[in-house]
């Protein structure tokens, strides 16, 4: 049996052209052009219809113009920030930023921006109800930015090997590791997944 190509002048009844023919493709006749639009329309229309909801980390405090300001800090700034922090954060944090306290972190020599986005998450109550996010929950904005301004501006704390070694007549490498991050589960947890 032969097939015999249709001219366009012959009528063809729109419900035997299919999907196609009802949308006004005739289907002998689809180009690609109609096709790559109609796969891109309905690309676009799925997106639309069916938005990101769900991100790989939960977002604890909303992105602001001033997220990244705590770069820019002049020395005014980290002075102010350093006054801040000897009447608010140092009873805790230890002087200059190194606890002596296992359970409360070093803040010396961490990333400004860092800083300042946690110490936020405090003040809103996204890291919890706890003694930070009452310690933080009355300051400002601007006095957390000069507080994180002052501890980044500070030479972190130095693992001291000589008095680990007096401590430990033969050093234990996995203790000596859990010295070494004893302040950081204040933050992270004792097992280091916060």
């Amino acid at each position: 049996m032969l097939h015999r190509e249709r001219d366009d002048s012959e009528s063809v009844d729109p419900a035997k052209r299919g999907l196609l023919g009802r949308i006004g493709i005739a289907t002998s006749h689809v180009s690609l052009a109609k096709l790559v639009i109609a796969v891109v329309l309905a690309s676009v229309l799925t997106w639309l219809y069916y938005p990101e909801r769900a991100a790989t980390q939960p977002v604890t405090v909303h992105a602001g113009k001033d997220d990244l300001r705590a770069l820019y800090a002049n020395a005014a700034d980290v002075a102010e920030g350093r006054s801040l922090a000897e009447a608010s954060c140092s009873g805790c944090h230890g002087a200059n930023g190194i606890s002596d306290t296992a359970r409360i972190p070093n803040l010396a020599g961490q990333r400004a921006a860092y800083l300042h986005l946690e110490l936020r998450a405090y003040q809103t109550g996204a890291r919890g109800d706890n003694d930070m996010s009452n310690a933080v929950k009355f300051l400002s904005d601007d006095a957390l930015f000069k507080v994180a301004a002052y501890y980044a501006s500070l030479d972190p704390a130095q693992w001291d090997a000589k008095a680990a070694q007096a401590a430990a007549v033969e050093p234990d490498p996995v203790q000596a590791g859990k010295v070494a991050a004893a302040s950081c589960a204040g933050c992270h947890g004792e097992t280091g997944v916060s």
